[in-house]
């Protein structure tokens, strides 16, 4: 009988170790998840607050004030074997970001970039709210480039007549009003003048791996995105 007490004890000690270490193991998932959760939120937060440090609040002039100033960009030689990426060009003049565009946040409405006769304008498809971006009026077109798998990154480039570049410095999936178009866009600065835009697509990798893709007006093309970009032929 005390054999068997004695064996029942040493069940029960068992059993009350194993809970104590599953309770423990279930605490230091949670908290490896809370803190994954925190940091990629504390993340998300620089990004907004690198955003509101380097361009502003939507109080401020836009691309003819000083939060939006050019972007002076490079041109460097290209080390990459670009034949097998694919390319193409943007003959777009509208796009849309919709409601359930890339987020959270989401748009809180339909947007569309629209170019005509030059302008660039800003529309709420919901209320019927438009703005126009004043001091160009010779955009010629545009391309919807993802350059990487974040929301933050995915930006719209737009090409005068002239052979100018700009590129959007807010995030898209910011967007709730049409007074942010004064914000939006800034001038990359290069030392050549572009006569065609669209995007590149590097190979064997995701759809979202994408830069952007010029050409100048002696038919000589470039990758690249922000201020530095790739001299392919």
């Amino acid at each position: 009988m005390e054999q068997e007490k004695n064996n029942k004890g040493v069940v029960v000690l068992l059993v009350i170790i194993i809970v104590i270490l599953l309770a423990l193991v279930v605490l230091l998932a949670t908290g490896t998840i809370s803190f994954k959760n925190n940091s990629k939120n504390e993340n998300q937060q620089s990004n907004i607050n690198n955003y509101v440090d380097n361009n502003g609040d939507n109080t401020n002039e836009g691309i003819n004030g000083t939060n939006n100033e050019p972007l002076k960009g490079e041109i460097v030689e290209n080390t990459n074997n670009v034949a097998e990426w694919i390319r193409e060009y943007s003959s777009l003049t509208n796009y849309k970001v919709s409601k359930e565009f890339c987020g959270p946040p989401v748009p809180t409405s339909n947007f569309v970039f629209e170019i005509k006769n030059g302008i660039l304008s800003l529309t709420n498809e919901d209320t019927g709210d438009s703005a126009t971006l004043d001091g160009i009026t010779n955009f010629k077109s545009m391309a919807y480039v993802q350059l990487y798998t974040s929301c933050y990154s995915y930006s719209i480039y737009l090409l005068t007549d002239d052979g100018k570049l700009y590129e959007s410095i807010i995030p898209l999936n910011e967007i709730n009003s049409v007074d942010n178009l004064k914000n939006i866009f800034r001038l990359i600065d290069l030392p050549i003048k572009v006569n065609e835009i669209g995007i590149i697509k590097t190979k064997d990798v995701p759809a979202t791996s994408e830069e952007v893709l010029l050409k100048d007006d002696n038919n000589i093309e470039y990758y690249g995105d922000g201020s530095k970009y790739f001299k392919i032929s």
